[in-house]
């Protein structure tokens, strides 16, 4: 079993508290697709913001090739080599002025994995941004223990200045992933904390009962100053009945938010938003997806 990118620790637990999982606002989606080719469209609405993407993928014998079109973003492409050599993964994504290349390393039946990404944009309020964020993990499958770290370095400087002028290391983390059964997980990341002389953590603990799920999450700071940093602890769930879904969550800072996902017809998802959010002026908002496949 190969181990999991140290970026996947928490990955069966995220949508559980993701708010944009509740505050979906106003969304409309179709898919169609005609033998290796699918095109998707999206058209979105929040407050007084309205979006809208156009997404054309096409499979390859190499991979995959998908171009996008997104009002206020332009064109974007991307590739993906999946295992372009051995167990090397190469994607591509490139858009107005930005590039993002990804290399991941994941052998099947090795202890270990890397990941390594670039980022550049020539022209970010008149900077130049580069960044690169390299990962790796190692596993035990006797132990179900998985261990692995993350740093970030990143060049930000005016557009004329030299390369590498001002490379720092923008953040770090460490953690562990532990998995005692295919159902459960359990998880510690520790990251860099830019407003304290400490760290940032976050504990996660997930369980998968077949027809519901249970997430708890608790995320705080550990620093050398004399304050007060009590956790952010939430919990969340999921329920599966029918082809229906039931997906929500709540913090100790009186955050809620509730996801109802049915399928009217074969061709048709519609997912249904109720959240409180954000710990100044929270107001109660609905939203809706509405899918056509």
């Amino acid at each position: 079993m190969p181990v999991p990118f140290f970026s996947d620790f928490t990955k069966q637990t995220k949508d559980y508290f993701k708010h944009d999982q509740y505050n979906l606002g106003n969304v409309f989606e179709f898919k169609n697709a005609v033998k290796d080719a699918t095109f998707k469209g999206k058209i979105t609405r929040k407050g007084d913001q309205t979006g809208a993407k156009l997404t054309a993928i096409a499979k390859t014998s190499w991979g995959n090739v998908e171009v996008s079109e997104e009002v206020g973003k332009g064109l974007s492409v991307e590739l993906t080599a999946p295992q372009v050599y051995r167990d090397l993964t190469v994607k591509s994504k490139h858009s107005d002025k930005e590039v993002e290349v990804t290399l991941e390393y994941q052998p099947k039946e090795s202890f270990w994995n890397a990941k390594v990404k670039g980022f550049y944009n020539p022209s970010i309020n008149n900077n130049r941004v580069c960044t690169t964020t390299a990962s790796a993990a190692v596993g035990d499958d006797s132990l179900n223990l998985a261990v692995g770290g993350e740093i970030v370095f990143r060049d930000e400087a005016p557009s004329d200045s030299p390369a590498t002028s001002n490379l720092k290391t923008d953040t770090y983390s460490v953690g562990f992933l532990y998995t005692p059964t295919q159902t459960s997980l359990y998880s510690l990341i520790y990251s860099k904390d830019d407003t304290s002389d400490g760290l940032e953590y976050s504990l996660t603990a997930f369980r998968d009962y077949q027809s519901f799920q249970v997430a708890a999450n608790a995320v705080g700071k550990v620093d050398t100053k004399v304050t007060a940093n009590p956790p952010v602890i939430a919990f969340g769930g999921g329920f599966n009945w029918n082809g229906r879904f039931l997906q929500l969550f709540f913090n100790s800072r009186k955050e809620y938010g509730v996801a109802y996902k049915f399928s009217p017809a074969d061709f048709i998802s519609v997912n249904l938003g109720l959240s409180s959010l954000g710990a100044q002026r929270r107001t109660t908002l609905f939203g809706y997806k509405v899918n056509i496949n």
